[in-house]
């Protein structure tokens, strides 16, 4: 049987050993959002909500996103200016619903060089008034 070795463990194993990056290790930390639309001028398609801040210089490792019900058709998509999702592909949401992230290699363990907002983007419909929660969070290390 072979034996195969991650990019940490061939650092590790090095001679002389490299460090590992401040980004690859440390405590997990929580960055939590919630929202709750308001009863009137509710978010609509195309339209965005800023939910939380993550840290700059840290890996993002996980995303989870809880909602209810909401107006038929409504996706949400997890990003940050520019690339709406960064951290999670758009999500259908017209029935009640959960999803951790990331669930595409190209969302999976990216490093922070600035601080981030990150934002929810609606697309084809928007959320349902005062009963379309949105809850969260986003799991990170290397603060």
């Amino acid at each position: 049987m072979a034996t195969f070795l991650s990019t940490q463990m061939t650092d590790a194993a090095a001679s002389p050993p490299k460090l590992i990056s401040h980004t690859q290790k440390g405590h997990v930390e929580i960055a939590c959002f919630d929202y709750t639309p308001p009863a009137t001028g509710e978010p609509a398609a195309g339209d965005n909500i800023q939910l939380c801040k993550i840290p700059a210089n840290v890996t993002v490792i996980e995303t989870f996103l809880a909602w209810a019900a909401q107006d038929a058709g409504a996706t949400l998509s997890l990003g940050v200016t520019g690339t709406v999702a960064k951290y999670m592909a758009a999500q259908t949401m017209t029935s009640a619903g959960v999803k951790f992230g990331p669930t595409l290699v190209a969302e999976a363990n990216l490093v922070t060089t600035a601080e981030e907002t990150l934002i929810g983007t609606l697309a084809t419909a928007g959320l349902a008034a005062t009963t379309g929660v949105l809850k969260g969070f986003v799991k990170f290390v290397g603060h």
